[in-house]
């Protein structure tokens, strides 16, 4: 029993996903909007019908006919055929298909239809109305979607055509019963272009459609069966064309096949069943071998049902031949080879000892999708109908099959199915379910018979479908020791060798987890191969020839399925009976099948193999299997040596690639696939040998980051080598001085030019990314690596300035006069000649290196990368173009070795070899490194990596030529030192350390599923019910017979929200829950008492004469936000009681009854099971509130008790007729125990309204007419509220109505008679009493809000031909804080805060006029006595802003209630997007403000010369043209909605405004243009032609939060596109506030328009540097004292959205690097001319600052370490650059900047590097002559203390200064540099310096270029990001301080630049240190101090 619901939870979870698989199938081409359906062809149809109608029998009466008919009768995928060659009904375009047509199947052609609506009334005394829809068409391999914009569409490989029908149903007793569809058609047929015949269209040259032609006469008849047998399934039928065949509309009959779907019953042909028995001839000895699973009837059912819907393969069978005929299918053409079988329309009903089961068997080629044949119904003859039994004692299933059309009743089912379930699976077995189908007839039409299987691969069998295998499978190796003869046979390595091998690598293996199972498990998955394949032989090529899918099945004693700890406890094996040992040979069964592609598990032969069943051996020491394989062949003789048809002389081997080494190469398979046939033999197979793509695993991700961090350490290393290098051959030159001018500068400018180029393109140095995109995250190492990515470029700048000094020292020695013969300088080496040579050497291998890539590039298929990483890739093989440039650094040494003959040694051992060695080293790595790849694309399989990067014949040639020009450079040298004597230098060894990390990561999550098995309904308390509820049983009237009362039941006595209550008082249902929100917290109110009731069954079969037995469940309770919408997914009795919601879930049965009191009743007595508190009357309260302000603190053990309690009862009443005073629901809930026990509880009123599956009735013609006579009613209070307004009058009233008015909500006008009234202790407005859950503090209707629900319109037309419509609604007052806005959600009670309604409207007159009711379920006319109007305004204004307005009045004014007045308010964003169905709404608005607006505007407007400038300079919204659509576009850009803050604020922390302001009308164009909606306007286009400066503007502008208190006025005025500035009158609504009425003077409308707006808009083309933003402002024109007096408001908005913000940003970046490079251009020149200073001036250079050069150096190198930008910030809110700034990395033109800009960058910091130098070998001068001349040495060791001091001071004072003002602490390394010239004056203080070290254009320069990054930084606003909307507003007040920063840094340089001027220019004399004997002081005294230091 277990056991079987274990698989019941299974199954059921598989039909679930089919379901929704079957759903996302079907037809989308009939979801049409509801219409009204008309019926007016009935002539038409009794005269082309009337043969059917002759012969139709009376139909019997049936309720529920039109729900059958509009059910059974639809079908979809059905066939449709029609002779070819004559006048076909559709084209079709072929054009989808590829160049090789000859594999792609034929178009599919493909009918379905649907009933749409069944007219009730019977125009025919023997047949019913309808309409409906068919859509037939052709498709290739889908299903038919259609244009729903046209009834006929094309595309490439489909076509589709819609038909609407109008038609009759009848039923005849012809050929045992048949049901008939006659019906005549309307659609466009496409256009012949000559006569018919001629299958040719004529076809439009705009979209390349055929012309269509509207015809009407179309006949379709369709036949039924009754019923739906074994025989009687097929649905025919016929469409034909009703003109002449010359007619161009004329297309030849179409003849229809589809099948009754699942709606109709199927019956059983029992007689049939038990006169055939199966033959098992067929399989016998496969039955004998496999065993077979003898399920019980209802486990079969369960099982089959679960694999029907699979593909079943066709077994070869070697006595067919291309015949043309499968078994019983007729194929036409092809073979079984391209044939496969799916079960469909699968039925099972269980016996007491088997199953009776029904299907239909589909045969369909192997070409076609399998869903899509899984949704035909066509039959034809390639379907079979099969019924039989299940013979649980054998194990085998029966069936007997019917040709898919047959005629000839049960005599033509000449056909014998038989299938059993394998119960075991071995290599030669793999089905899970097998069968025959073969002949029981005469010898004349038998035929050979059809063996077919159902195989799933081992993936589906393991996941899905793992139960199964689990419980009704087992597995059986037979091939294991000839597999482990193989694995003897092929150990071909000693046996030391193979030791070694295993203790180094490691491969796939058992691992220790607590389930015993979850090893196998996991080593099944890393066995698994699914990837692309290429022949070892040409696997270098990359193009792989098939794919390769390889799947465990069974390994160790884990077999096809995984053992899941939770579905198989009782089934799980013990620990200690599986041992686990990483060493042990395994056992394992696999399934390797080639395929085209991923994902297509369709057979692909490749070198005739396709498919092989594996069996063998792993050895996980080793990484490889040995198996033998058995492939099903299709040739039978007797000398093959077969076993069941499988040839299994093959040998299969398989290598894995070690583990340990994964993180460096890709691992990849080897699979070799042997024939052990002879070469003669006709099965026999050349060998195969693959070599997989990359592998995927799961620990991918670590390898490949713990890669990156392994790089970057290693290139640090490199780096840190060559700085190393290059400082032990400046060593080695101060040595040996004479070998420097023998230094080749071309070698050092190799040298040079590779550190250059890393840093200028932001690549790596040595080792590049071996990636073409990362495909991961980097797991929390990005702060790592970006460390190490900044100190590896700090290391590259380093060794770049060194070789830099290294060049400057050969070539000024190479300047020094020769010390034989000043007058000439040292002998210098022909450069020149060395250039020469080594370009006619590297140029012609360079350029034919580069067009060989070019070439190999062009002709390789790299379309699978993506274009976005080609560029990436032209950068890599730049980058490896230059590298082998430096690869090559010695060769110019060498050649100038031979052209000078030097004696001497230039170069040091140490330096070329080392730089050799490393170079050497980062070949050979990345010739083993393979580049990180994504396992799951297809780069790694189709596209040569090697192309992309550096191939490894490449890597290996240049290790090979750098290690012979090092050996040449060796030999060189060496015989140059033996020659002349020079002595060896010493060897030194130096050792390279690197770290290793390896992370690793597992993490293994198991989810348990869980599953709540379906109730079933057993109906025990039937004798309590009957005792309970005999009180109702009595009365209770025969219930007439019904078929379909179960569905009516469940869909029109259920109802959703309704209403309950109980007296005050007493005992409670729940518990009083005080840990609820209070009632006046903002969005909430009052909670709500809601209860929600489902009907869950009704048994038919427990069923008296006046009873049906029924079960339903309740959820009753209260909640404060949210309802009981959805049926409770656990039917159990529960209590839940939650902060903000209680509620009791109630289980009920009892039994439904009629009564006829009353006008009928329907009535359910149940009796409920309930879990409920034990003590009610408890108040629940979580926390303790001893301190107010602490927080909430919850108590322990404070929820009540419960107890289980089955003594309820519950009554409730439906009306029969859903009518005005019969709409409601009615119902009592009691407890049956005494009063005093725990249990009880008070009776409980239950209110609430029928459900959607209940229709309205009208009928209440004299309620209406006396609450409407006269009509229209005359309304005064809208005459008197709303005046000169016109109202709407046109048609589509009810579709207006639903769109405006359903389910929307209406505010109270505010008028002092819709004021909340205080009558005898009781809240009331107009005709509504508020109930206990409205506070009574709501003194007015300012809180209350009107809601229509339950919305019925029925359109109609009267006598004149005038539009009508009947009306019925509900009018429900609500609280504001409702949760309103979902259909579902809505509150369904009726009471006393409801208005039942019911009316009728007229076109001529455009009111809707109703009579209204109030009160709850159960209240009879008598209370109708209110009158409700509704009318639409077309006309708006200032004052009239209602697009809905109604008013509620009684009836009787002398007995009544005061009127009410309500409204939907206009907002101007519900005009932004007119519908096209809003074209008849012709809405205007009439401007009333404009000449106030003008005065305001004459009082405010600039001056004429400020109007003059901003017009020349600047430009502000306007309209780009004068047609509508351009103002329209300017509606939407004046229109905004945004944040705020005073122009006053001083502080980031102010409150925050929100400011929304939208316009309404623009000139005469009202709302928004849509030219889909406006198809003409002409007095619009009028109007705007003679629009000049000004534009007349209304709308609404809203002011709400932050200081000003919610400011809501609607304007009129002026805009003036000139200046950007606009000119409002506002008005706003003063009626809520007390004091005041209509006598009031200076009110308008009762609305304040006294104000004065002003809004200034910013300039358009000042975008690129300023942020747009708003001002404006809000005055009032009254006095201070009067009450109405509104205060100033003046504010800026923040960041406006606009469009082209990408170009403004553009722009922007363009003037910014324009600026960067000229500044940058500058600097270069500022330097140079102090490197020229120095050369004139050099006695003072000692006395330049090197704390001041150090900061320029800083300066230019931070950001060729950090990327960032040079000396201008990105200005941007947010702290990071946003998504827009990425994309200008996409522009060349930015990337030749930024390339320039660097290189800019580098030439500055070389030029401050060589300043730095020549200061620093001053003052090691002057130290050496200090003690003989007197002198001061300068040191920077106090100056940078002094520095550090003062700057350590300004920081803290600024942070304290921040923190104070609250401003967020943001400093700039700019900040620093600003204050560059600190150090220097503070040197010339400490040194006492009297003469100029810095020249003028240095220092005032440098000053100018630290003022012009302030000013701009001072002009310029923060790039906008939209996606940091919060961050915004604080930068507002933080921006502020910039600002202030700007000026005070400015300032700073300035006074800083005066101070050194100063100085230099003898502003502070500074006595001398010491004078020389004839008085002259030795500072003044120029001397050649620099000029000695380069003589000697």
């Amino acid at each position: 029993m277990n056991q079987s619901l274990q698989i019941c939870l299974w199954t059921l979870l598989e039909l679930f996903a089919l379901f929704s698989y079957a759903i996302s199938d079907m037809p989308v081409y009939f979801d049409d909007p509801p219409v009204v359906h008309t019926y007016n062809r009935l002539p038409e149809i009794e005269k082309e019908c009337s043969p059917f109608l002759s012969s139709a029998s009376e139909l019997k009466p049936d309720d529920v006919r039109g729900y059958k008919i509009r059910k059974e009768l639809s079908f979809f995928q059905g066939d449709w055929t029609q002779e070819l060659g004559r006048s076909p009904l559709v084209p079709f375009d072929d054009s989808d298909l590829p160049g090789d047509s000859l594999s792609v199947s034929s178009p599919l052609r493909l009918v379905g239809f649907e009933v749409k609506d069944v007219n009730p009334v019977h125009q025919l005394k023997n047949a019913v109305s309808l309409r409906g829809t068919m859509c037939i068409g052709m498709a290739r391999n889908s299903t038919l979607i259609y244009d729903p914009r046209s009834n006929f569409h094309m595309a490439p490989g489909m076509s589709v055509l819609k038909i609407d029908f109008e038609g009759v149903y009848i039923e005849t007793e012809k050929d045992g019963g048949q049901r008939l569809l006659c019906m005549l058609g309307n659609t466009t047929l496409p256009f012949w272009t000559s006569a018919p015949g001629t299958s040719s269209f004529t076809v439009s040259s705009s979209n390349n459609q055929p012309r269509l032609l509207q015809d009407g006469r179309l006949l379709l008849v369709l036949h039924y069966p009754n019923i739906l047998t074994l025989t009687k399934r097929a649905i025919l039928g016929e469409l034909r064309s009703l003109n002449e065949p010359k007619n161009p509309r004329y297309f030849d009959v179409i003849h229809i096949s589809s099948q009754l779907n699942a709606f109709s019953k199927y019956k059983f042909s029992s007689e049939k069943l038990k006169s055939r028995t199966c033959d098992l001839r067929l399989f016998r000895q496969d039955l004998d071998d496999d065993d077979a699973n003898r399920f019980n009837n209802t486990e079969f059912c369960i099982v089959m049902r679960s694999f029907s819907g699979y593909l079943f393969n066709i077994v070869p069978n070697w006595r067919f031949f291309n015949t043309g005929r499968l078994g019983p299918f007729f194929l036409g053409r092809g073979t079984h080879k391209n044939v496969r079988l799916i079960m469909q329309k699968f039925i099972c009903e269980t016996m007491s000892n088997s199953a009776r089961v029904a299907a239909l068997f589909r045969a369909f080629p192997a070409e076609m999708e399998g869903d899509i044949a899984g949704i035909r119904t066509g039959l034809s003859d390639m379907t079979m109908a099969v019924e039989g039994i299940w013979d649980a004692s054998k194990g085998h299933l029966c069936l007997v099959g019917c040709p898919g059309v047959s005629s000839s009743g049960l005599q033509g089912c000449d056909s014998q199915i038989s299938l059993y379930f394998p119960h075991s699976f071995s290599i030669k077995q793999r089905s899970i379910i097998f069968g025959s189908i073969s002949s029981i007839s005469s010898e004349d039409n038998s035929y050979d018979p059809v063996l077919f299987e159902l195989e799933m691969r081992p993936s589906d069998l393991r996941l899905v479908h793992g139960w199964y295998g689990s419980y009704f499978l087992l597995y059986n190796y037979s091939k294991i020791e000839l597999a482990e003869a193989f694995w003897k046979r092929s150990q071909s390595l000693p046996r030391l060798v193979a030791d070694v091998k295993r203790l180094v690598l490691s491969y796939s293996s058992l691992w220790k987890a607590k389930d015993v199972f979850a090893h196998y498990d996991s080593l099944s998955y890393d066995l698994r191969i699914s990837c692309y394949g290429t022949p070892v032989s040409s696997y270098n090529s990359h193009k792989p020839d098939v794919f390769i899918e390889l799947e465990v099945l069974a390994l160790g004693p884990l077999a096809m399925g995984r053992r899941s700890p939770w579905l198989h406890e009782d089934t799980a094996i013990p620990d200690n009976h599986v041992k686990v040992s990483k060493s042990e040979v395994l056992n394992v069964s696999l399934s390797l099948m080639f395929t085209q592609e991923p994902l297509k598990f369709t057979e692909k032969d490749y070198k005739n193999v396709s498919k092989l069943f594996l069996e063998g051996v792993y050895d996980p020491l080793a990484g490889e299997m040995y198996l033998i394989g058995c492939r099903r062949v299709t040739v039978q003789t007797s000398t093959l040596n077969l076993e069941r048809g499988f040839d299994c002389l093959i040998e299969v081997k398989i290598r894995y690639p070690a583990e340990a080494l994964r993180w460096l190469v890709n691992p990849e398979a080897e699979i070799t696939i042997t024939s052990l046939r002879n070469e003669n033999d006709s099965l026999y197979f050349h060998p195969i040998e693959l070599q997989t793509s990359m592998l995927p695993y799961n620990e991918h991700q670590e390898d490949a980051v713990f890669r990156k961090v392994f790089e970057e350490i290693l290139r640090h290393l490199m780096i840190t080598a060559s700085i190393a290098l290059i400082s032990s051959q400046l060593l080695y030159m101060k040595k040996n001085v004479d070998g420097i001018p023998d230094i080749s500068v071309i070698m050092l400018s190799l040298q040079f030019l590779g550190y250059v180029y890393p840093v200028l393109s932001n690549t790596k140095f040595l080792l590049q990314e071996k990636e073409c995109k990362f495909p991961y995250g980097l797991l929390g190492y990005d702060q790592l690596l970006t460390l190490l990515d900044y100190t590896a470029k700090l290391l590259v700048l380093t060794a770049l300035v060194m070789t830099a000094t290294l060049m400057r020292k050969v070539t000024e020695f190479r300047k020094q006069p020769h010390p034989g013969s000043p007058s000439k300088p040292i002998g210098v080496p022909q450069d020149k000649r060395v250039r020469q040579i080594v370009a006619v050497i590297l140029v012609p291998g360079l350029l034919s290196y580069y067009l060989l890539y070019r070439s190999i590039f062009e002709n390789e298929d790299v379309s699978r990368i993506g274009d976005a990483q080609l560029e990436k890739i032209w950068t890599n093989k730049t980058q490896e173009f230059m590298g082998f440039i430096q690869d090559l650094f010695l060769l110019p040494q060498i050649v100038e070795n031979v052209i000078s003959h030097s004696p001497f040694r230039p170069l040091r051992k140490l330096y070329y070899i080392g730089f050799t060695l490393m170079r050497v080293v980062t070949h050979l790595y990345d010739s083993v490194r393979d580049p990180v790849i994504d396992p799951y694309s297809d780069e790694a399989a189709f596209v040569n990596l090697d192309l992309l990067f550096t191939s490894r014949a490449h890597n290996i040639a240049f290790v090979v030529i750098m290690t012979g020009l090092a050996i040449v450079l060796y030999i060189q040298q060496e015989r140059s030192h033996q020659k002349f004597g020079v002595s060896i230098m010493k060897k030194k060894r130096e050792k390279i350390i690197f770290l290793h990390i390896f992370l690793k990561l597992c993490n293994c999550n198991i989810r348990r599923i869980q599953y709540n098995p379906s109730n079933t309904y057993s109906y025990a308390r039937f004798p309590e019910v009957e005792k309970h509820c005999g009180f109702l049983i009595s009365s209770a009237s025969e219930l007439p017979p019904d078929d379909n009362r179960s569905g009516r039941m469940k869909k029109e006595l259920f109802f959703r929200n309704g209403d309950w209550n109980q007296e005050p008082g007493g005992v409670p249902l729940l518990p009083i829950d005080s840990r609820e929100m209070p009632s006046n917290t903002f969005g909430y109110g009052p909670p709500l008492n809601l209860v929600s009731f489902w009907v869950n069954d009704v048994d038919p079969a427990r069923r008296a004469k006046n009873t049906v037995s029924v079960s339903g469940v309740m959820e009753i309770g209260r909640i404060r936000s949210g309802s009981f919408s959805y049926k409770p997914y656990d039917w159990s009795p529960k209590l839940y009681l939650k902060p903000g919601i209680n509620k009791l879930t109630i289980i009920f049965e009892g039994i439904y009854l009629e009564s006829q009191e009353n006008g009928g009743r329907r009535l359910m007595c149940l009796l409920g099971n309930a879990t409920i508190p034990k003590d009610s009357t408890q108040k629940l309260d979580s926390c303790d509130h001893g301190d107010l302000q602490s927080p909430c603190q919850p108590k322990v053990n404070n929820l009540p008790s419960t107890l289980q309690d089955d003594q309820i009862i519950l009554v409730l009443e439906y009306p029969k007729t859903f009518t005005l005073t019969s709409r409601g629901i009615s119902g009592e809930l009691k407890s049956l125990n005494q009063r005093g026990k725990p249990a009880y509880f008070d009776k409980v009123h239950i209110s609430s309204q029928p459900g959607d599956g209940s229709k309205y009735r009208f009928g209440s013609e004299k309620l209406v007419a006396r609450a409407c006579s006269p009509y229209p009613y005359p309304d005064s209070l809208i005459n008197q509220e709303v005046q000169d307004v016109e109202m709407f009058e046109g048609h589509d009233f009810c579709e207006d109505l639903r769109q405006f008015v359903w389910n929307e909500v209406f505010e109270f006008a505010s008028t002092w008679k819709n004021v909340v009234r205080i009558t005898n202790g009781s809240s009331k407005i107009g005709p509504f009493l508020l109930g206990n859950e409205i506070e009574a503090s709501y003194n007015s209707s300012d809180k209350l809000r009107l809601m229509i629900q339950e919305l019925v319109c029925e359109p109609g037309t009267d006598q004149e031909g005038f539009q009508t419509a009947m009306v019925s609604a509900v009018f429900r007052v609500i609280q504001k804080s409702e949760y309103l806005y979902r259909e579902e959600e809505k509150r369904t009670g009726l009471s006393t805060m409801t208005l039942s309604s019911e009316g009728r409207w007229h076109s001529s007159h455009g009111q809707l006029c109703m009579v209204g009711c109030i009160g709850p379920a159960g209240y009879l006319s008598d209370r109708c006595k209110s009158r409700i109007t509704l009318y639409f305004p077309l006309t708006f204004s200032i004052k009239q802003h209602s697009r809905v307005v109604g008013t509620i009045s009684s009836i009787n004014p002398a007995d009544g209630h005061a009127s009410l007045m309500f409204q939907k308010l206009t907002t101007p964003i519900e005009f932004t997007s007119t519908h096209p169905r809003d074209n008849h709404f012709k809405w205007s608005y009439t401007y009333t403000k404009l000449k106030q607006a003008r005065e305001f505007q004459s009082r405010s407007q600039p001056s004429n010369w400020e109007r003059i400038l901003r017009n020349s300079i600047l430009q502000y919204p306007t309209s780009k043209g004068e047609d509508i659509a351009s103002f329209s576009f300017l509606t939407d850009v004046l229109s905004i909605e945004v944040r705020a803050a005073p122009q006053t604020l001083t502080n980031s922390q102010a409150p925050k405004t929100n400011v929304k302001m939208v316009l309404l009308s623009i000139g005469s164009l009202f709302g928004r243009y849509d030219p889909h909606s406006y198809q003409e306007y002409p007095e619009a286009e009028k109007a705007f032609h003679s629009i000049s400066e000004e534009i007349e503007v209304s709308g609404h502008l809203k002011v709400e939060g932050g200081q000003f208190s919610n400011v809501s006025l609607f304007f009129e005025g002026i805009y003036d596109p000139t200046l950007g500035q606009m000119y409002l009158i506002g008005c706003r609504d003063v009626l809520q506030f007390q004091g005041f009425n209509n006598d009031d003077r200076d009110l308008e409308g009762g609305m304040d328009c006294s104000i004065e707006i002003k809004v200034e808009y910013s300039a358009k083309n000042a975008r690129w540097l300023l942020n747009p933003n708003i001002k404006f402002s809000i005055n009032s024109q009254r006095t201070k004292e009067d009450p109405l007096y509104l205060s100033p408001i003046s504010s800026n908005t923040f960041l406006l959205s606009y469009s082209k913000k990408f170009d403004f940003l553009m722009v922007r970046k363009g003037f910014e690097e324009g600026l960067r490079v000229l500044l940058l251009v500058m600097a270069i020149l500022c330097i140079h001319g102090q490197l020229r200073y120095t050369e004139n001036q050099g006695h003072t250079t000692a006395y330049i600052s090197l704390v001041m050069l150090g900061l320029h150096a800083l300066g230019f190198s931070i950001p060729l370490i950090t990327g960032d930008e040079v000396l201008l910030r990105w200005k941007e809110f947010a702290p990071y650059k946003s998504s827009a700034y990425d994309q200008f990395q996409n522009f060349h033109i930015f990337q030749s900047l930024d390339l320039f800009i660097k290189f800019l960058m580098l030439i500055a910091l070389l030029e401050t590097a060589k300043l730095l130098q020549r200061v620093w070998e001053s003052r090691k001068l002057r130290k050496g002559q200090a003690i003989n001349l007197n002198l001061r040495i300068p040191s920077d060791k106090l100056v940078f203390l002094l520095f550090l001091l003062i700057h350590m001071l300004g920081f803290f004072t600024l942070h304290t200064i921040r923190r104070i003002y609250g401003i967020p602490l943001l400093l700039q390394s700019e900040n620093i540099q600003d204050c560059f010239l600190l150090p220097q004056i503070i040197g010339n203080a400490v040194w006492g310096v009297q003469g100029k070290p810095l020249r003028k254009l240095y220092y005032l320069g440098f000053t100018t270029i630290r003022l012009v990054l302030q000013a701009y930084d001072y002009a310029s606003d923060p790039v906008p990001n939209p996606t940091n909307s919060e961050l915004e507003f604080e930068y507002l007040g933080v921006e502020s301080y910039y600002k202030h920063g700007n000026v005070t840094i400015g300032v700073i340089v300035v006074i800083l630049a005066m101070l050194l001027y100063f100085q230099q220019n003898g502003w502070c004399k500074i006595r001398p240190i010491h004078k020389l004997e004839d008085g002259e002081n030795v500072e003044s005294k120029p001397d050649n101090i620099y000029e000695r230091l380069l003589s000697e």
